[in-house]
């Protein structure tokens, strides 16, 4: 949704950028390079903080997300 929202080409590859939270910050690190693969992402980093991003809300905490055009 968010490739839509910022009017990307499905095949645009991109820069991702997380915020930090427990809950997804060991699986973030585990399957970094799945993830990037399934989002066509060059890179994916976890920052302490994401501006111009979206938030994701879980049932008890919330994810910041930020893709970059690459």
């Amino acid at each position: 949704n968010l490739r839509k929202e910022k009017n990307f080409e499905i095949t645009d590859r991109i820069a991702v950028t997380l915020s930090h939270a427990e809950q997804t910050d060991k699986a973030v690190a585990e399957y970094r390079d799945y993830i990037c693969g399934q989002v066509l992402a060059n890179s994916l980093t976890v920052a302490d903080k994401v501006d111009g991003g979206m938030t994701i809300d879980f049932d008890d905490y919330t994810v910041e997300v930020k893709i970059d055009r690459e």
